[in-house]
């Protein structure tokens, strides 16, 4: 079937002359969607914090329709990286590092002078800041896996960052959280294909609550205590 398209169809504008879509095309694969039904858009512009390098910019969207900003970025520099093209090529591939989310490949030819090629896998899904001691990021498990969710930090403060596998069958759905008299401080439902959810507990007083995630079909999926701190 053929179709055209027209400039009034774009649902989102990008006014800028200095983006590129890399070789082959801006497709990022499903690095935010776990479904695999929204893929991100991955753009080339300039970096923001080194003038020698461009930066990767990726467009996500979801069933309200594109983000109007980007919502990741790759700069090499921030990543102690010689500045210099290193995307020129972008490959969705497989999960890569294990955590049950597609990864993405860089990769450009041209990177340090005229002989020096380079490749990279960008890690997909939500980051799990596992090398800061200071967070004391807990693994949970489930019938599925060992570390089909993490949690951090705890004891929290004022949010506590709640984040499962992209692989999972049985994907979280719901949020509940109880306080030690068994009263229902917090409930939410999460998207189960972003892989990320938040707990802001601000109001909340300090003393020990009780995590539930519940699944898809709304059983229970994994429990664990958390301490909230002053």
């Amino acid at each position: 079937r053929d179709r055209s398209f027209n400039y009034s169809d774009a649902d989102v504008e990008l006014q800028s002359t200095q983006y590129q879509i890399p070789i082959g095309g801006g497709h990022g694969g499903y690095l935010a969607d776990s479904s695999g039904r929204y893929a991100m858009l991955g753009l080339i512009g300039p970096s923001k914090y080194d003038s020698h390098e461009p930066m990767l910019l990726l467009f996500g969207g979801g069933k309200n329709g594109p983000n109007g900003t980007w919502d990741a970025e790759y700069a090499p520099s921030r990543d102690g990286v010689t500045p210099g093209p290193v995307m020129q090529h972008i490959v969705p591939i497989g999960d890569c590092d294990g955590d049950g989310w597609a990864d993405l490949l860089l990769s450009d030819d041209d990177w340090y002078l005229f002989d020096h090629g380079i490749a990279m896998v960008i890690a997909g899904g939500p980051e799990i800041p596992t090398d800061d001691t200071t967070l004391s990021v807990r693994a949970i498990a489930t019938e599925e896996h060992r570390g089909a969710l993490h949690i951090w930090p705890n004891p929290m403060r004022d949010k506590l960052q709640i984040v499962w596998r992209g692989d999972l069958r049985r994907l979280p759905r719901r949020l509940t959280i109880h306080n030690a008299l068994g009263e229902l401080v917090a409930e939410g439902e999460v998207e189960p294909g972003v892989g990320a959810a938040r707990w802001e507990s601000r109001d909340t007083p300090s003393g020990m609550y009780l995590l539930t995630v519940y699944d898809t079909k709304g059983e229970v999926l994994a429990t664990t205590e958390v301490i909230k701190v002053e």
